[in-house]
Protein backbone atom coordinates (compact mmCIF):
# COMPACT_ATOMS: atom_id res chain seq x y z
CA UNK A 1 0.00 0.00 0.00
CA UNK A 2 1.32 3.40 -0.95
CA UNK A 3 0.18 5.72 1.97
CA UNK A 4 1.87 8.99 3.43
CA UNK A 5 4.62 9.75 4.85
CA UNK A 6 3.86 10.47 9.01
CA UNK A 7 7.35 10.94 10.87
CA UNK A 8 5.87 14.88 11.26
CA UNK A 9 2.41 14.30 12.18
CA UNK A 10 0.87 14.33 15.53
CA UNK A 11 -1.06 11.60 16.79
CA UNK A 12 -4.38 11.47 17.85
CA UNK A 13 -5.28 10.42 21.34
CA UNK A 14 -7.13 7.66 22.14
CA UNK A 15 -10.44 5.86 23.16
CA UNK A 16 -14.02 6.33 22.11
CA UNK A 17 -14.18 9.97 22.65
CA UNK A 18 -11.43 10.22 19.40
CA UNK A 19 -12.19 11.64 15.95
CA UNK A 20 -12.91 9.06 12.95
CA UNK A 21 -12.71 10.82 9.64
CA UNK A 22 -16.48 10.26 7.90
CA UNK A 23 -14.35 8.92 4.97
CA UNK A 24 -12.22 6.50 6.85
CA UNK A 25 -15.72 5.01 8.60
CA UNK A 26 -17.45 4.61 5.34
CA UNK A 27 -13.78 2.41 4.40
CA UNK A 28 -14.73 0.07 7.61
CA UNK A 29 -18.45 0.30 7.15
CA UNK A 30 -17.98 -1.48 3.06
CA UNK A 31 -15.11 -3.20 4.15
CA UNK A 32 -14.98 -4.55 7.08
CA UNK A 33 -18.68 -4.51 8.30
CA UNK A 34 -20.12 -6.78 5.98
CA UNK A 35 -22.08 -10.20 6.11
CA UNK A 36 -22.33 -9.31 10.13
CA UNK A 37 -18.33 -8.96 10.99
CA UNK A 38 -16.98 -6.25 13.13
CA UNK A 39 -20.50 -4.69 13.71
CA UNK A 40 -22.21 -4.12 16.85
CA UNK A 41 -24.19 -7.35 16.55
CA UNK A 42 -21.23 -9.34 14.81
CA UNK A 43 -18.13 -8.28 16.44
CA UNK A 44 -15.75 -10.72 14.89
CA UNK A 45 -12.75 -11.27 17.29
CA UNK A 46 -14.45 -8.85 19.47
CA UNK A 47 -14.27 -6.00 17.46
CA UNK A 48 -16.48 -3.68 16.61
CA UNK A 49 -15.93 -0.97 13.93
CA UNK A 50 -19.35 0.34 13.29
CA UNK A 51 -20.37 4.26 13.33
CA UNK A 52 -19.40 5.42 16.69
CA UNK A 53 -17.73 2.20 17.75
CA UNK A 54 -14.35 2.37 15.53
CA UNK A 55 -12.58 4.93 18.04
CA UNK A 56 -12.55 2.44 20.47
CA UNK A 57 -10.08 0.30 19.11
CA UNK A 58 -7.55 3.32 19.18
CA UNK A 59 -5.01 1.94 22.13
CA UNK A 60 -6.91 -1.16 22.75
CA UNK A 61 -5.11 -4.37 23.06
CA UNK A 62 -5.73 -6.95 20.30
CA UNK A 63 -6.62 -10.52 20.92
CA UNK A 64 -4.03 -12.17 18.05
CA UNK A 65 -1.06 -9.94 18.90
CA UNK A 66 1.21 -8.29 21.48
CA UNK A 67 0.42 -5.27 19.65
CA UNK A 68 -2.49 -2.66 19.85
CA UNK A 69 -5.09 -2.83 17.41
CA UNK A 70 -4.81 1.24 16.39
CA UNK A 71 -1.79 3.39 17.38
CA UNK A 72 -2.57 6.35 15.80
CA UNK A 73 1.26 7.32 13.61
CA UNK A 74 2.17 3.61 13.57
CA UNK A 75 1.07 1.76 10.98
CA UNK A 76 4.01 -1.55 12.23
CA UNK A 77 2.84 -0.92 16.12
CA UNK A 78 -0.90 -1.39 15.05
CA UNK A 79 -2.05 -4.69 14.94
CA UNK A 80 -5.37 -3.94 12.72
CA UNK A 81 -2.83 -2.51 9.85
CA UNK A 82 -0.66 -5.62 9.87
CA UNK A 83 -3.61 -7.35 9.55
CA UNK A 84 -4.39 -5.37 5.91
CA UNK A 85 -0.88 -5.09 4.25
CA UNK A 86 0.22 -7.75 1.85
CA UNK A 87 3.46 -7.48 3.94
CA UNK A 88 2.96 -7.83 7.59
CA UNK A 89 6.00 -6.90 9.57
CA UNK A 90 4.42 -8.76 12.22
CA UNK A 91 3.26 -11.72 12.00
CA UNK A 92 -1.11 -11.81 11.56
CA UNK A 93 -3.47 -14.54 12.93
CA UNK A 94 -5.89 -15.88 10.60
CA UNK A 95 -6.32 -14.52 7.16
CA UNK A 96 -5.54 -10.87 5.96
CA UNK A 97 -8.40 -8.48 6.05
CA UNK A 98 -10.76 -7.42 4.64
CA UNK A 99 -11.99 -10.61 3.64
CA UNK A 100 -11.80 -12.17 0.55
CA UNK A 101 -9.52 -8.95 0.01
CA UNK A 102 -8.69 -8.68 -4.33
CA UNK A 103 -5.97 -6.77 -5.10
CA UNK A 104 -7.98 -6.20 -8.19
CA UNK A 105 -10.45 -4.77 -6.60
CA UNK A 106 -10.29 -1.10 -7.09
CA UNK A 107 -12.98 -0.09 -4.35
CA UNK A 108 -11.32 -2.51 -1.60
CA UNK A 109 -8.05 -0.74 -2.54
CA UNK A 110 -9.31 2.43 -2.19
CA UNK A 111 -10.64 1.24 1.28
CA UNK A 112 -7.47 -0.28 2.53
CA UNK A 113 -5.36 3.11 1.56
CA UNK A 114 -8.00 5.28 3.20
CA UNK A 115 -8.06 3.29 6.32
CA UNK A 116 -4.14 3.08 6.63
CA UNK A 117 -4.12 6.65 5.45
CA UNK A 118 -5.68 7.33 8.93
CA UNK A 119 -3.87 4.86 11.39
CA UNK A 120 -0.86 6.46 9.70
CA UNK A 121 -1.76 9.68 10.74
CA UNK A 122 -3.11 11.59 7.91
CA UNK A 123 -4.65 14.64 8.23
CA UNK A 124 -8.51 14.92 7.48
CA UNK A 125 -10.56 18.36 7.26
CA UNK A 126 -13.26 16.46 9.29
CA UNK A 127 -10.91 15.38 11.91
CA UNK A 128 -8.41 18.32 11.70
CA UNK A 129 -6.01 14.89 12.53
CA UNK A 130 -2.06 15.32 11.89
CA UNK A 131 0.09 18.73 11.60
CA UNK A 132 1.51 19.79 8.77
CA UNK A 133 4.57 17.42 7.12
CA UNK A 134 6.51 20.47 5.81
CA UNK A 135 5.91 19.46 2.30
CA UNK A 136 5.46 22.87 0.07
CA UNK A 137 5.96 21.32 -3.47
CA UNK A 138 2.46 20.94 -4.16
CA UNK A 139 0.98 22.37 -7.37
CA UNK A 140 -1.40 24.93 -5.23
CA UNK A 141 -0.53 28.51 -7.49
CA UNK A 142 1.74 29.59 -10.38
CA UNK A 143 4.33 27.69 -11.77
CA UNK A 144 6.70 25.72 -8.37
CA UNK A 145 9.43 23.42 -8.87
CA UNK A 146 8.60 20.00 -7.61
CA UNK A 147 12.07 19.11 -7.37
CA UNK A 148 11.81 16.22 -9.27
CA UNK A 149 13.77 15.66 -12.58
CA UNK A 150 11.15 16.41 -15.86
CA UNK A 151 11.11 12.52 -16.99
CA UNK A 152 10.03 11.19 -13.45
CA UNK A 153 7.38 14.17 -13.16
CA UNK A 154 5.69 13.25 -16.65
CA UNK A 155 5.45 9.63 -15.77
CA UNK A 156 3.60 10.84 -12.28
CA UNK A 157 2.03 12.83 -13.82
CA UNK A 158 0.42 10.68 -16.43
CA UNK A 159 -0.22 7.36 -14.43
CA UNK A 160 -0.38 8.42 -10.84
CA UNK A 161 -1.25 12.07 -9.99
CA UNK A 162 -5.32 11.58 -10.84
CA UNK A 163 -5.66 9.85 -7.25
CA UNK A 164 -2.69 11.02 -5.57
CA UNK A 165 -2.77 14.56 -6.70
CA UNK A 166 -3.76 17.32 -4.56
CA UNK A 167 -6.30 16.64 -3.40
CA UNK A 168 -6.13 13.36 -3.58
CA UNK A 169 -8.51 11.15 -4.49
CA UNK A 170 -9.51 7.65 -2.91
CA UNK A 171 -6.34 7.91 -1.08
CA UNK A 172 -4.81 10.45 1.21
CA UNK A 173 -1.28 10.38 -0.52
CA UNK A 174 0.08 12.89 -2.37
CA UNK A 175 2.65 12.43 -5.20
CA UNK A 176 3.48 15.55 -5.98
CA UNK A 177 7.20 16.18 -5.08
CA UNK A 178 11.05 15.35 -4.27
CA UNK A 179 9.95 15.38 -0.57
CA UNK A 180 6.77 12.81 -1.04
CA UNK A 181 8.80 10.40 -2.87
CA UNK A 182 11.50 10.92 -0.06
CA UNK A 183 9.76 10.24 2.75
CA UNK A 184 9.26 6.54 4.53
CA UNK A 185 6.47 4.47 3.29
CA UNK A 186 4.54 3.56 7.07
CA UNK A 187 3.73 0.36 5.19
CA UNK A 188 7.54 -0.77 4.80
CA UNK A 189 9.85 1.93 7.13
CA UNK A 190 13.00 0.46 5.40
CA UNK A 191 11.82 1.58 2.15
CA UNK A 192 10.88 5.24 0.61
CA UNK A 193 7.89 6.12 -1.04
CA UNK A 194 9.67 6.36 -4.53
CA UNK A 195 10.81 2.80 -3.90
CA UNK A 196 7.43 1.22 -2.97
CA UNK A 197 5.69 3.43 -6.07
CA UNK A 198 8.55 1.26 -8.33
CA UNK A 199 7.39 -1.74 -6.71
CA UNK A 200 3.69 -1.28 -6.99
CA UNK A 201 3.75 -0.44 -10.83
CA UNK A 202 5.97 -3.70 -11.67
CA UNK A 203 3.37 -5.28 -9.31
CA UNK A 204 1.24 -8.48 -10.94
CA UNK A 205 -1.40 -8.38 -8.10
CA UNK A 206 -2.47 -4.57 -7.07
CA UNK A 207 -0.57 -2.61 -9.51
CA UNK A 208 -0.67 0.61 -9.87
CA UNK A 209 -2.67 2.31 -11.32
CA UNK A 210 -5.43 -0.16 -10.58
CA UNK A 211 -7.53 -0.97 -13.70
CA UNK A 212 -9.36 0.06 -15.48
CA UNK A 213 -6.56 2.85 -16.11
CA UNK A 214 -3.36 2.20 -18.15
CA UNK A 215 -0.37 0.88 -16.94
CA UNK A 216 2.83 2.98 -17.46
CA UNK A 217 5.13 1.13 -20.73
CA UNK A 218 8.36 -0.69 -19.14
CA UNK A 219 10.28 2.22 -20.53
CA UNK A 220 8.22 4.17 -18.38
CA UNK A 221 8.85 2.37 -15.29
CA UNK A 222 12.26 2.26 -16.04
CA UNK A 223 12.64 6.10 -15.92
CA UNK A 224 11.16 6.09 -12.11
CA UNK A 225 13.30 2.88 -11.14
CA UNK A 226 16.96 4.38 -12.46
CA UNK A 227 16.03 7.54 -10.67
CA UNK A 228 15.10 5.58 -7.21
CA UNK A 229 18.04 3.41 -7.62
CA UNK A 230 20.54 6.30 -7.98
CA UNK A 231 18.94 8.07 -5.17
CA UNK A 232 16.79 10.06 -5.81
CA UNK A 233 18.66 13.03 -6.60
CA UNK A 234 16.76 16.51 -7.09
CA UNK A 235 15.47 17.91 -10.55
CA UNK A 236 14.92 21.17 -10.90
CA UNK A 237 11.06 20.53 -13.16
CA UNK A 238 8.57 23.27 -12.89
CA UNK A 239 4.52 22.48 -13.22
CA UNK A 240 1.56 24.63 -13.20
CA UNK A 241 -1.30 24.12 -11.23
CA UNK A 242 -3.46 21.32 -11.50
CA UNK A 243 -6.92 20.72 -13.21
CA UNK A 244 -8.27 21.27 -9.89
CA UNK A 245 -5.80 24.03 -8.43
CA UNK A 246 -7.73 26.99 -10.53
CA UNK A 247 -10.40 29.26 -9.97
CA UNK A 248 -13.71 28.57 -11.47
CA UNK A 249 -13.67 29.51 -15.39
CA UNK A 250 -15.33 28.54 -18.56
CA UNK A 251 -12.28 27.70 -20.64
CA UNK A 252 -14.39 27.56 -23.54
CA UNK A 253 -16.26 30.46 -23.43
CA UNK A 254 -19.15 29.11 -24.80
CA UNK A 255 -22.80 28.39 -23.38
CA UNK A 256 -25.26 26.32 -23.92
CA UNK A 257 -28.40 28.88 -24.79
CA UNK A 258 -30.78 26.61 -25.96
CA UNK A 259 -33.03 26.20 -22.98
CA UNK A 260 -34.73 22.43 -22.42
CA UNK A 261 -34.26 22.24 -26.30
CA UNK A 262 -33.87 18.62 -27.13
CA UNK A 263 -30.11 18.28 -28.34
CA UNK A 264 -27.22 16.32 -27.32
CA UNK A 265 -25.17 19.56 -26.62
CA UNK A 266 -27.79 20.73 -23.88
CA UNK A 267 -27.09 21.87 -20.55
CA UNK A 268 -23.55 20.42 -20.40
CA UNK A 269 -22.28 20.26 -16.82
CA UNK A 270 -25.74 19.12 -15.43
CA UNK A 271 -26.56 15.75 -14.42
CA UNK A 272 -28.26 14.83 -17.36
CA UNK A 273 -30.40 11.24 -16.23
CA UNK A 274 -31.73 13.36 -13.02
CA UNK A 275 -33.15 15.86 -15.29
CA UNK A 276 -34.51 13.40 -17.89
CA UNK A 277 -36.00 11.68 -15.04
CA UNK A 278 -38.16 14.30 -12.98
CA UNK A 279 -39.13 15.73 -16.56
CA UNK A 280 -40.36 12.16 -17.71
CA UNK A 281 -38.65 13.92 -21.43
CA UNK A 282 -35.97 12.49 -23.56
CA UNK A 283 -34.24 9.68 -24.09
CA UNK A 284 -33.47 6.93 -21.74
CA UNK A 285 -29.41 7.29 -21.05
CA UNK A 286 -27.35 4.57 -18.92
CA UNK A 287 -24.46 6.69 -18.90
CA UNK A 288 -23.95 10.94 -19.26
CA UNK A 289 -21.29 13.34 -18.42
CA UNK A 290 -19.10 16.10 -19.35
CA UNK A 291 -15.70 16.12 -20.04
CA UNK A 292 -13.83 19.23 -19.27
CA UNK A 293 -9.93 20.69 -19.27
CA UNK A 294 -10.22 22.04 -15.61
CA UNK A 295 -11.84 21.09 -12.71
CA UNK A 296 -14.17 23.79 -11.60
CA UNK A 297 -16.32 24.83 -14.69
CA UNK A 298 -19.69 26.40 -14.38
CA UNK A 299 -23.06 24.59 -15.73
CA UNK A 300 -24.14 24.87 -19.38
CA UNK A 301 -20.12 25.60 -20.12
CA UNK A 302 -19.04 23.71 -23.16
CA UNK A 303 -16.40 21.02 -22.11
CA UNK A 304 -14.09 19.41 -24.45
CA UNK A 305 -14.78 17.49 -27.89
CA UNK A 306 -13.97 14.53 -29.51
CA UNK A 307 -12.76 12.50 -26.23
CA UNK A 308 -12.58 9.23 -26.19
CA UNK A 309 -14.83 7.90 -22.91
CA UNK A 310 -14.54 4.14 -22.19
CA UNK A 311 -17.02 2.76 -19.83
CA UNK A 312 -16.96 -1.21 -18.60
CA UNK A 313 -19.86 -2.22 -16.76
CA UNK A 314 -19.97 -4.93 -13.72
CA UNK A 315 -19.70 -7.72 -16.83
CA UNK A 316 -16.65 -6.33 -17.67
CA UNK A 317 -17.84 -5.25 -21.02
CA UNK A 318 -16.45 -1.80 -22.35
CA UNK A 319 -18.54 0.63 -24.37
CA UNK A 320 -16.19 3.54 -26.18
CA UNK A 321 -18.48 6.79 -26.05
CA UNK A 322 -16.60 10.00 -27.75
CA UNK A 323 -18.12 13.51 -26.50
CA UNK A 324 -19.43 15.80 -28.75
CA UNK A 325 -19.34 19.31 -29.25
CA UNK A 326 -20.26 20.83 -26.34
CA UNK A 327 -18.07 17.72 -24.14
CA UNK A 328 -21.28 15.58 -23.53
CA UNK A 329 -21.00 12.12 -23.91
CA UNK A 330 -24.03 10.04 -23.87
CA UNK A 331 -24.97 5.86 -23.52
CA UNK A 332 -28.58 5.61 -24.57
CA UNK A 333 -30.43 2.39 -23.32
CA UNK A 334 -30.65 1.50 -26.53
CA UNK A 335 -27.64 1.71 -28.06
CA UNK A 336 -26.20 -0.25 -24.81
CA UNK A 337 -25.09 -4.01 -24.76
CA UNK A 338 -28.27 -5.91 -23.17
CA UNK A 339 -28.13 -5.88 -18.98
CA UNK A 340 -25.18 -3.25 -19.25
CA UNK A 341 -25.37 -1.97 -15.64
CA UNK A 342 -23.37 -0.84 -12.81
CA UNK A 343 -21.43 -0.64 -11.05
CA UNK A 344 -19.10 1.60 -13.95
CA UNK A 345 -15.22 1.82 -14.35
CA UNK A 346 -14.75 4.84 -16.29
CA UNK A 347 -11.54 6.14 -17.88
CA UNK A 348 -11.36 9.09 -20.19
CA UNK A 349 -8.73 8.93 -22.95
CA UNK A 350 -7.05 11.74 -24.63
CA UNK A 351 -3.29 12.57 -26.67
CA UNK A 352 -2.18 12.89 -23.43
CA UNK A 353 -2.80 9.90 -21.78
CA UNK A 354 -5.16 8.41 -19.62
CA UNK A 355 -7.34 9.47 -16.81
CA UNK A 356 -9.23 6.82 -14.93
CA UNK A 357 -11.37 6.63 -12.03
CA UNK A 358 -9.82 5.56 -8.68
CA UNK A 359 -13.19 3.32 -7.92
CA UNK A 360 -16.25 2.26 -9.39
CA UNK A 361 -19.19 4.58 -9.80
CA UNK A 362 -22.29 3.08 -8.34
CA UNK A 363 -24.84 4.63 -11.47
CA UNK A 364 -23.98 6.58 -14.82
CA UNK A 365 -25.30 10.18 -14.13
CA UNK A 366 -21.67 11.70 -13.96
CA UNK A 367 -22.54 15.34 -13.72
CA UNK A 368 -24.48 14.41 -10.17
CA UNK A 369 -21.39 13.48 -8.52
CA UNK A 370 -18.99 15.50 -10.50
CA UNK A 371 -20.80 19.29 -10.16
CA UNK A 372 -18.33 22.31 -10.68
CA UNK A 373 -17.47 22.13 -6.68
CA UNK A 374 -17.58 18.08 -6.55
CA UNK A 375 -20.02 16.20 -4.71
CA UNK A 376 -19.84 12.47 -3.00
CA UNK A 377 -16.25 12.94 -2.78
CA UNK A 378 -15.67 14.15 -6.69
CA UNK A 379 -12.89 16.79 -6.59
CA UNK A 380 -15.28 18.46 -9.47
CA UNK A 381 -15.75 17.94 -12.85
CA UNK A 382 -14.75 15.08 -14.98
CA UNK A 383 -11.68 16.62 -16.53
CA UNK A 384 -8.87 15.28 -19.15
CA UNK A 385 -5.51 13.73 -18.51
CA UNK A 386 -2.97 16.09 -17.79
Amino acid sequence: MVIPACEQLTPLGGGADACVPAEVQAAFDRSCGGGSCHTDGGKAGGLALGNGEAAAAIGRASVGSALPLITIGDTRGSYLAQKMVSDPATPITGDRMPVGFQGTNADQVADVNTILGWVAGGAYADCGAGTDTGNDTGNDTGTVANGLPCDVDAVLATYCRSCHGDPPVGTVVSLLGLEDLLADAPSDPTKSLGERSVERMNADVAPMPPAPATRPSAAEIAVVADWVAAGMPAGDCTVGPGPFDVEPVCTSKKNWTGGNEEDPRMHPGVACIDCHTSMDEGPDLLVAGTVYPTGHEPDDCYGSASILVHVTDASDRTVELRTNSAGNFLLEDGEAPAGFGPPYRVEVVSDVGTRAMSSAAPHGDCNACHTQDGDDDAPGRVVLPW
